[in-house]
């Protein structure tokens, strides 16, 4: 057998491994590594957390490749807004094109406002690879030394709990993101000392007392009694949630009335101007009709009616498909990776 054979055959067998682990167990570097390496020898995307067990929430982050890691300099890294085996590597100054968050009118990039992002577990070097990443990418620094960001427990203190790899991915790419989509708003980020329920609930009713807006990047399937969970979600703030990555059935709690469900594009841009050429449903983007939630009034009385009286997900869609994905930097997990 060739040495690529084997490293196929090693990298599926960790796959396998970590795909039978509940989340409350823990992902492993070790595992992330397995599955970019396997992504970037297949071509294909994988799932950085697998299922969740009851009572707990995986994040909705894939990984389709590692970036190579350049050194601090003046230009941004070669892989940026290129083609290569995946559709497009999106850097910052691209998305910010091809969605045109610079053009909103009055916006001036998120000034005087405070995003929340809410993720469980903690990653002590958040900081530094947020500093790292704007560096890298020309955007102005929002660091925990400049007030700029905060660093949180659920309780809104420095009780830190536990870390994982694979939440350790997606705090990344959501504060990353966050900040190259709205640069000169600041950062709060909230972290469940585990990933149960009642510990990200925990930490979003902390996020909205201290943010404008809340992001959350992760659920699990519908169960009964979620309904419990919805008035933690209850709020004059958008809350938003990852309507996930497998399609149907919903999600919770993107399936709660109270929030607002985004769900997954892929998104093909003009490789020369990052003008939008398309922008489609991703195939993997969560969605369909909720088993335990009614519809509200903002969609049947707006004509959508899909999913009779049960509440119908997603309500808003943004790129999200792996294979025209991000640059996320991860020092933790070993550098770039195209998330």
């Amino acid at each position: 057998m060739n040495p690529r054979k084997v490293l196929l055959v090693v990298t599926s067998l960790l796959l396998a491994c970590q795909m039978g682990l509940a989340q409350d167990g823990r992902t492993t570097a070790a595992q992330v590594k397995a599955l970019a390496t396997l992504a970037q020898q297949t071509g294909q995307a994988f799932p950085v957390v697998p299922a969740s067990s009851q009572g707990y929430t995986r994040p909705f982050v894939w990984v389709a490749g590692r970036l190579n890691n350049p050194g601090i300099r003046p230009e941004l890294p070669s892989f940026c807004n290129k083609p290569g085996t995946h559709i497009f590597v999106f850097c910052p100054n691209a998305l910010q094109i091809t969605y045109q968050t610079t053009s909103i009118a009055f916006a001036n990039g998120g000034a005087g406002m405070v995003i929340g992002i809410v993720d469980a577990f903690h990653y002590a070097s958040n900081d530094a690879d947020l500093a790292r990443f704007n560096t890298d990418m020309g955007l102005p620094q929002c660091t925990i030394a400049s007030g700029c960001f905060q660093d949180l427990d659920q309780n809104g203190g420095h009780s830190y709990c536990g870390a994982d790899a694979g939440w350790e991915l997606e705090t990344q790419l959501d504060l990353e993101w966050a900040h190259a989509m709205a640069p000169n708003a600041k950062l709060v980020l909230v972290e469940g000392c585990t990933n149960s329920f009642n510990d990200l609930a925990t930490a979003v009713t902390t996020a909205i007392g201290l943010a404008d807006v809340v992001s959350n990047s992760y659920g699990a399937g519908e169960f009964g009694g979620e309904n419990a969970f919805d008035p933690f979600y209850f709020s004059t703030k958008p809350i938003l949630f990852s309507s996930g990555d497998s399609g149907a059935p919903a999600q919770y709690p993107c399936a709660s009335p109270n929030v607002t469900c985004v769900g997954g594009t892929t998104l093909t841009p003009n490789l020369t101007t990052f003008v939008r050429v398309s922008e489609t449903g991703w195939a993997g983007s969560g969605g369909g009709c909720s088993v335990f939630e009614p519809s509200q009034g903002f969609q049947t009385g707006n004509g959508v009616n899909i999913c009779g009286t049960a509440r119908a997900v997603p309500d808003i869609a943004a790129d999200a498909d792996p294979q025209s994905g991000v640059a996320v930097y991860d020092s933790g997990n070993g550098g770039y990776f195209l998330v």
